[in-house]
């Protein structure tokens, strides 16, 4: 961090005219003066500014009660500094009031074209995190590693072995591989919940793939129906042709016998041809009822139609389970390939390979759905 431009208003020994340092001026910069001249209270207000922390005055119930200047209600530092090569600027105010007092703390940042955009959050606190994941650093570690305060240079050595491994940790940037270790378990934790589901999805398509046979089977059975019922539907239309072309025969000799017999004498010859007549009626008679007997063309017709489709819906039922199969064996080999690469790949692959296998479980689930439809108005 580059310091810039520091201005302090009733922030401890400076009163309410504003005063200014410009640290951008200066290469490097050295306070020199006498006890309660301000030179300390220079370094307290960048803290403040950045951190919300400086010293405690003795007595002081809250610390920013005890820098704010005597007899003043209101305490300002504004402060503009470089940092990774970009421009920003920090506003903390302090205001007492005989209720709560106010706090007010702006972050901004500029932009290419030299203008300040806010960087503030809706809350104070948020906004000071923001302020210490910008700089990367916090009070504590700031005032043990660059900032030694008056009287406190041994801070350091007078914190616990807990506490300087914290401030250690934090000036070597570990906390950053901790993050990164705790992201790696937890992406490893979705990816083994994602490996279970997928491992109970190829589950359930080993199961819906061990149904296909009875799908096969079914498929099979209406084949020898349909085949059953084109012989029976010859066959009768054969016995219905002849029982046809019988009767004709029968209707036609009835009505030559019965003009025959209307025209001819009443004598012995119209006995024998009534006799005749009456053989002839009792055989039209016993054909007529085998016809009557026989199975209906237009019903085994229809039988006929209803059996062509479900042969058409066995057979796409037959293709549908042949995708499922090879889309099965895909999908386990890109689990494989998934576990395989778990513990190599970096977040952008593994959520490749996620998306890609999600792609084909979801495929597979439309097209089993369809079978389950399939296999469900067969068996109805």
């Amino acid at each position: 961090m580059i310091p810039g431009k520091l201005t302090i208003k009733n922030f401890l020994s400076y009163g309410p005219e504003p005063q200014e340092i410009n640290f951008s001026e200066h290469d490097l910069v050295c306070f020199i003066g006498r006890n309660g001249h301000g030179k300390s209270s220079v370094l307290d207000a960048i803290t403040w500014v950045l951190w919300g922390q400086a010293r405690k005055n003795s007595g002081a119930t809250k610390a920013d009660e005890g820098l704010l200047h005597s007899g003043q209600k209101n305490m300002l530092v504004h402060l503009d500094f470089q940092f990774g090569g970009k421009q920003y600027r920090v506003r903390r105010e302090y205001t007492k009031t005989f209720g709560k007092p106010v706090h007010v703390l702006d972050f901004e940042v500029m932009d290419d074209k030299g203008s300040y955009g806010s960087l503030t959050d809706k809350t104070i606190k948020a906004t000071q995190e923001k302020i210490e994941t910008t700089l990367g650093i916090d009070y504590e570690t700031f005032v043990n590693t660059s900032f030694l305060r008056q009287g406190n240079a041994d801070e350091f050595s007078r914190k616990s072995p807990k506490e300087r491994k914290q401030i250690l940790t934090r000036i070597l940037g570990l906390s950053y591989y901790e993050a990164l270790a705790q992201k790696a378990a937890d992406k490893g934790k979705i990816a083994n919940s994602k490996i279970a589901e997928f491992e109970a999805v190829c589950v359930s398509m080993d199961r819906e793939l061990g149904a296909a046979g009875e799908t096969e089977k079914l498929f099979i059975e209406a084949a020898k129906s349909r085949a059953t019922l084109e012989k029976k539907i010859k066959t009768v239309s054969t016995s219905n042709k002849k029982f046809e072309e019988q009767r004709a025969v029968l209707v036609r000799d009835r009505e030559i016998v019965e003009k025959e017999i209307a025209a001819a004498p009443k004598d012995t010859i119209v006995a024998a041809r009534r006799d005749e007549l009456s053989l002839t009626f009792r055989e039209w008679r016993n054909v007529h009822r085998q016809f009557v007997k026989s199975p209906s063309i237009d019903l085994l017709i229809v039988e006929r139609k209803k059996c062509a489709e479900t042969e058409v819906g066995m057979r796409k039922a037959q293709a549908k389970i042949f995708k499922l199969r090879e889309e099965g064996l895909a999908v386990k080999e890109k689990l494989d390939i998934g576990e395989s690469l778990l513990t190599v790949a970096d977040d952008s692959s593994i959520g490749d390979i996620l998306a890609s296998v999600f792609l084909t479980i979801e495929d597979s689930f439309s097209d089993s759905i369809e079978v389950d439809t399939i296999v469900s108005e067969l068996e109805a």
